[in-house]
């Protein structure tokens, strides 16, 4: 993920200027949905280049998202109130990476809990699959909000 983050740090601007903010906040979940679910199907037979790919996929998807939120939000900010503005983000971008997180924990001890005890017990590798695609799934819930807020307001 952090190669695929660094790879994007530096054509951001490029990526944004191509296909615009809009486009890029909107469309940017299906992105990161499918690197998701992609780490759901990996088993003790994939290849380390699925993983690598997978994981450079979202890392890739997931700074293009930061990089164009973080420009819009910077845009109407004075200039004498950047560094407040800056701290600030910082604090919301550590506070939403800790609750993504303890979230991500919660739905894995569900699922490792629940597959367990239930009477078709799985392995500890389907419960990290369960994670993955309950986490791509809300990736698809924030797309569709997205999605139908900016058809909305193009009526």
């Amino acid at each position: 993920m952090a190669v695929g983050a660094m790879f994007m740090r530096g054509i951001a601007p490029k990526f944004i200027n191509k296909f615009g903010f809009k486009k890029t906040i909107t469309y940017t979940p299906i992105g990161i949905f499918v690197s998701l679910i992609m780490l759901s199907y990996i088993n003790i037979n994939s290849s380390y280049l699925y993983i690598t790919t997978s994981c450079f996929l979202l890392g890739f998807f997931s700074i293009s998202l930061m990089s164009s939120n973080g420009t819009l939000i910077y845009v109407d900010v004075p200039k004498m109130n950047s560094s407040n503005a800056t701290s600030l983000d910082s604090t919301i971008r550590q506070f939403s990476s800790g609750i993504s997180i303890a979230f991500s924990t919660l739905l894995l001890t569900y699922f490792l809990n629940f597959t367990n005890n239930h009477i078709y017990s799985v392995n500890a590798l389907n419960a990290f699959r369960y994670t993955f695609i309950s986490l791509a799934g809300i990736i698809l819930i924030e797309f569709f909000l997205l999605s139908s807020d900016r058809l909305s307001k193009n009526r």
